[in-house]
């Protein structure tokens, strides 16, 4: 009897090793396969070397920055008074909306990592870094370009030169055909140039062309969202969560000239901004996009930078 109690018992246990052994094999086979799906997103994306970037418009001893700097030179000689009062104005309002965010949402503002020279090169603009990458920001260009390598060379010399960001200002950028060029350069938790008070702790992603009212094309919306599975993967950014978002206001119920609200980690410019950006017909996309995003990402935890040691 005592040897049939143990072989029944034997018998259950092995039963059940094949099955256990099968769930874990298509987990991980899962997980392999969402692996090896990003990766081909990853290697899609065309580089800043690839799709030509000019990389003197960052550099501080270049010819384009020398002509920057003498015009600067130039018209802060001829400031009237009136013109100087008001820039230290709007400086003083600026003070104290970098002092009501860093107080209170210190985290997600807060730069780990400055660099300032690229080799024997001081950058313009140096390259900052985050410790987190919590929330995607969509934009459209608004402008609209011959082609697609036509038009980020035309947006990369405006954000840079123009703008004087001395760099693009969007981390990536969706072609017309669907490409995915590289942005900014400084490669993952790198600061952009996109959203005014909401850089930090933010990529920004803009598709080519205007979409106040024409919506964009299919190959645009497949790369758009792939691009947003693959960040999501990448920085462990939960659909379902919330990421503060700032935006400027005025009058007597904003008495600091900022205001914050909580949206999803995939937001559009004008959540906060005052800005119609990403246009009507991408903002229905992008609510579409995150909304089936929001159970493949609803386990994933915010992934710290692991390379913060500044220069």
């Amino acid at each position: 009897m005592k040897n049939l109690r143990y072989g029944i018992f034997f018998a259950l246990l092995f039963s059940f090793i094949p099955h256990t052994f099968s769930v874990t094999s298509n987990l991980l086979t899962e997980e392999n396969k969402k692996a090896l799906f990003f990766e081909t997103i990853e290697k899609k994306i065309i580089t800043r070397a690839e799709w030509g970037a000019d990389e003197n418009y960052r550099y501080l001893n270049s010819n384009e920055w020398k002509d920057i700097i003498k015009k600067q030179e130039t018209l802060s000689k001829n400031l009237t008074q009136k013109q100087i009062e008001a820039n230290e104005k709007e400086q003083k309002k600026k003070n104290g909306i970098y002092a009501y965010i860093n107080k209170y949402f210190n985290q997600d503002n807060a730069i780990v990592q400055k660099i300032s020279f690229e080799g024997v090169n001081e950058l313009a603009r140096p390259v900052e870094k985050t410790e987190y990458v919590k929330s995607i920001v969509l934009h459209h260009t608004a402008d609209e370009y011959k082609d697609s390598y036509g038009g980020i060379k035309a947006i990369y010399r405006y954000h840079s030169l123009s703008r004087q960001w001395g760099d693009i200002g969007y981390n990536y950028i969706i072609g017309y055909n669907g490409e995915i060029f590289e942005g900014r350069a400084g490669g993952d938790y790198v600061v952009g140039a996109h959203a005014l008070w909401n850089n930090r702790s933010t990529v920004g992603i803009s598709v080519m062309g205007n979409y106040s009212k024409k919506p964009i094309s299919e190959k645009q919306y497949i790369a758009l969202k792939n691009l947003v599975r693959y960040l999501a993967y990448k920085y462990g950014i939960n659909m379902n969560d919330t990421f503060p978002l700032h935006e400027e206001c005025s009058g007597k119920n904003c008495p600091l000239g900022i205001k914050t609200e909580d949206y999803y980690p995939l937001s559009g410019h004008r959540d906060g901004g005052n800005t119609s950006c990403p246009g009507d017909e991408l903002y229905k996309k992008m609510l579409q996009i995150r909304k089936d995003l929001q159970y493949e990402t609803m386990y994933y935890k915010p992934i710290k930078n692991s390379g913060m040691e500044g220069n």
